[in-house]
């Protein structure tokens, strides 16, 4: 798995993406199948579904990422450039 990855979850309503990079020295975590938690492998950091720190160094949970959908498409808010604000029909944004 590449470092610059991100786990992302379709949940009901909404979507969740988490960036895969552990808060607590940078390396890449890794999601066990059928448990839902996210292991780091280097220092034993553990993350809940929701990316929160539950064992382990890290202090702080996995940094979340904007998500919208446009069509077919899922995309992913980068570090480097946030999402707009977007105004779907009937006014909500």
């Amino acid at each position: 798995m590449k470092k610059d990855t991100a786990y992302v979850t379709r949940r009901p309503g909404d979507w969740l993406a988490l960036h895969n990079v552990c808060m607590h020295l940078g390396c890449p975590v890794r999601h066990q199948e059928g448990s839902g938690l996210y292991f780091c492998p280097c220092h034993g950091g553990v993350y809940d579904a929701e990316g929160v720190n539950v064992a382990g160094p890290p202090r702080i949970p996995l940094q979340r990422l904007g998500v919208r959908v446009q069509g077919q498409e899922v995309q992913l808010q980068s570090a480097a450039m946030p999402l707009p604000t977007l105004t779907w029909p009937g006014g909500e944004s």
